[in-house]
């Protein structure tokens, strides 16, 4: 059973519980045809294959970032046992289905045992093959079964870049839970990174496996059998949280094969959203969110390509404005702040608001060249729909003559732009409005809100007060497009 983490210093290199390896890759090679595949950056020890056990298109060109000319050969066997389970192998005592059905690997060696070939600064190469996985060779996936014992800027720094250029980075917690399980280490304790955790095969997280607040996810790392590297056998049993990392960064290589347009907050939201819990609790430092669900986990990739608020973490599926959100984005009111989020409790401000509203008015009028708001240039994102609203008479400016665009728009006030896209309707005389705040609605305002809690668009903050004056919310604006 083995069993390493490569903890590496800032001038030195530590094996403890868990083992480490990180490649290189020859840029200057003519690079295989991938099919489409997902490439997953291997930064470990490299890859031998001797026996031709896995499948060759599978293995694309690398660097060796300790030699200039060197091979990514496996001097140590760390990167090959992780690879074996990436994408499985074949002989003549058996075989090892493919953790991933569509990854490829480009093995970044970083790291060698042999005590002839250790260089200085491994920090700084792993950050280096980091930086190369995502503008050399297009990786989606980074996979880092090694990790640093203390907080360094320059691997934050690269794991962030990472994230920002939409590579989803996965890194195991290290083996050392019996006798300092509290210990950190990096990169996997990083907000970003996707921290990997072992359990056996019953679910329960492994001996050795730490258990802090690193531990985002777990996957299987007990007595795995992958490739051998040497010696007169072709499989070999392994333990640890390297090998629980690489059945991770397979589904998430699968995942983005299914579905390209993932962001890497979406694929973490995902494969805890999806994870089994062995009990309750939300998340526990002994296996995170959960154990990996790959089915799970593939069928709520696909299912939020038809879904449109299943894609924003920030908007979970209890919450009371999830079909509201849903909805408002399904019809093309309203998008996120981003691909992955949502924001449903910022406020909507007044260019936010002039948009959706056209877009709900599915209006494609033209939009003037002029406009009298001294705040608003022609360049604004907005332009066509503050034009639109404008010529509408859905919104107005303020009388020094400005529109400002950045102000949040009331409760009140987001009743009054409804109600003037509807026609500004005749209010009922006879009806009145209950809130013991009523008073407080502006005289302008005032008919406005009645018509839109007459029709349901919009209910009291509770039973007793309509707060007019409050800001509203992203969530709150997609509930009222939604109605009446």
């Amino acid at each position: 059973m083995k069993r390493a983490l490569h903890i590496i210093s800032l001038a030195a290199i530590m094996i403890i519980c868990l083992t480490s390896a990180l490649f290189a890759n020859a840029a200057d090679t003519e690079e295989k045809e991938t099919s489409g595949r997902v490439k997953i950056a291997l930064i470990d020890t490299g890859v031998s294959d001797s026996r031709g056990m896995m499948d060759a298109d599978r293995l694309l060109p690398g660097y060796n970032y300790l030699f200039s000319d060197g091979d990514t050969e496996d001097r140590e066997g760390h990167g090959t046992y992780i690879a074996g389970i990436i994408i499985g192998a074949s002989g003549g005592g058996g075989s090892i289905p493919a953790a991933s059905e569509s990854a490829a690997l480009v093995p970044l060696v970083y790291y060698t045992d042999d005590p002839g070939m250790v260089t200085g600064a491994m920090v700084t190469l792993m950050c280096r093959a980091i930086y190369d996985a995502v503008d050399t060779y297009g990786c989606r996936v980074i996979n880092i079964s090694a990790g640093i014992s203390q907080n360094d800027r320059s691997l934050q720094a690269a794991v962030e870049y990472a994230d920002k250029k939409g590579a989803v980075v996965v890194s195991a917690v290290g083996n050392a839970n019996e006798k300092a399980p509290n210990l950190l280490y990096y990169p996997a304790a990083y907000e970003s990174v996707i921290g990997v955790g072992a359990v056996d095969k019953d679910g329960r997280a492994a001996p050795f496996s730490q258990r802090n607040e690193s531990v985002m996810i777990a996957a299987p790392g007990v007595d795995i059998i992958t490739v051998a590297v040497g010696g007169g056998s072709e499989f070999m049993r392994v333990s640890g949280t390297s090998y629980s990392t690489a059945y991770v960064s397979a589904l998430a290589a699968d995942m983005f094969e299914k579905n390209p347009d993932l962001t890497p907050a979406q694929v973490r939201f995902i494969l805890k959203k999806t994870a089994k819990r062995t009990d309750s609790a939300v998340r526990d430092n002994e296996t995170g969110y959960g154990v990996i669900d790959r089915a799970a986990a593939m069928e709520y990739c696909l299912a939020m390509m038809k879904n449109a608020a299943m894609g924003f973490v920030d908007v979970e599926s209890g919450a009371w404005y999830y079909s509201a959100v849903d909805r408002a984005v399904s019809l093309g009111y309203m998008n996120g702040i981003r691909a992955d989020a949502f924001e449903p409790d910022s406020c909507l401000t007044r260019a936010m608001t002039v948009t959706v509203l056209k877009r709900q008015a599915e209006t494609s009028a033209a939009a003037q060249r002029t406009l009298a708001f001294k705040d608003v240039p022609y360049s604004a994102w907005y332009w066509d729909a503050l034009s639109w609203a404008n010529d509408a008479g859905v919104i107005k400016g303020y009388t020094d003559g400005s529109f400002r665009p950045d102000e949040n728009v009331t409760r009140e006030d987001f009743c009054v732009m409804l109600y003037r896209l509807s026609g500004s309707p005749a209010a009922d005389k006879n009806a009145k409005l209950s809130f013991s705040d009523a008073s407080e609605i502006s005289g302008y305002a005032y008919d406005a809100v009645k018509w839109a809690v007459g029709r349901g668009i919009i209910n009291g903050m509770d039973a007793r007060h309509f707060r007019p004056k409050s800001h509203i919310t992203r969530a709150q604006a997609a509930a009222m497009l939604t109605r009446g």
